[in-house]
């Protein structure tokens, strides 16, 4: 298991308008961070929502966050805390405190839980597989070769960070990976209908009651197109789009994007303890995670 990098030299600042991070971080995943956080921002969001659904396809992995019943509680707060996390540590890095609390908050709520090594690597590798996916099929450009080689590097330090066996991947590694584990695992549970269920109806929520039903019948539609697996929508009750319409569903996406792109983005992806529809007076660190301070 790697071990935590010590920061070497003064901290640098990775982009206009972020927060510096040390030498160590910006030499390990530095054009990804900036990827995710400012060039590709939006989507990016959207990929990391994707890959939060993917874990309620694998029965093994919906199982207990069925069980806990924190998503049936609060479900958009569970979504939102997620992405914090992940965000925490790519704006602030490893070798942060801010980063360093959110990397003890993921050892924290993963202890005890059920589930083997293969379904803890596959949560993690999700986070990276599915957005690099599908910004490449359907953003306004394709990863680069030295943004997709930091993107695996992130998440296999953030693996090692957690305690992960044998955590350190290539991109191809990872894809290999996940590709290998859904034909093994995926399927359609009780449990993972609850979960997407849950979360899609938080997400719907302020689409007027009348039109629920059909927001949530457009929105597994899209949701399907952008995943662009078969195996993975069944998997979670998605309906099965032909490759097809996926493919001029992310055509679409890809031209709008570009349509309205100018240059960089116009702001950061992401700001710590950003107000939002969840925290909308902003967050603390000590809010984030199941039974937090709240």
């Amino acid at each position: 298991m790697r071990t935590r990098a010590a920061a070497t030299g003064p901290s640098r600042l990775a982009e206009p308008g972020l927060p510096s991070v040390s030498e160590a971080d910006e030499t390990l995943f530095g054009s990804y961070r900036r990827a995710v956080l400012t060039d590709l921002g939006t989507d990016f969001r959207l990929g990391f929502k994707l890959a939060y659904f993917a874990n309620f396809a694998s029965p093994a992995i919906a199982a207990p966050l069925d069980a806990s019943s924190e998503i049936a509680r609060q479900p958009m707060r569970r979504a939102k805390d997620t992405s914090i996390v992940v965000y925490e540590i790519l704006t602030n890095g490893f070798d942060s405190e801010r980063g360093a609390r959110m990397v003890d908050l993921l050892r924290r709520v993963h202890r005890g839980v059920p589930g083997s090594a293969d379904d803890y690597r596959y949560v993690l590798l999700t986070l990276l597989v599915i957005p690099v996916r599908m910004v490449d099929r359907s953003g306004p450009r394709r990863l680069t070769d030295r943004e997709r080689a930091d993107a695996a590097r992130f998440h296999s330090r953030l693996g090692a960070e957690i305690g992960l066996d044998d955590a350190e991947v290539t991109y191809a590694e990872a894809v290999a990976f996940c590709r290998r584990y859904e034909r093994e695992h995926l399927r359609r549970s009780a449990a993972g209908d609850r979960l997407t269920a849950s979360t899609l109806g938080a997400l719907l929520a302020s689409v007027p009651a009348a039109l629920r039903p059909l927001a949530d019948v457009v929105a597994r539609f899209g949701l399907s197109a952008l995943l662009g697996d078969p195996r993975m929508a069944r998997a979670l009750g998605f309906p099965v789009v032909p490759v097809p319409v996926a493919r001029v569903v992310a055509a679409l996406r890809r031209a709008g994007r570009r349509r309205g792109r100018d240059g960089l983005e116009a702001r950061i992806a992401f700001t710590s303890g950003e107000p939002s529809r969840t925290y909308p007076a902003g967050y603390r660190l000590d809010e984030i995670g199941p039974g937090a301070d709240r």
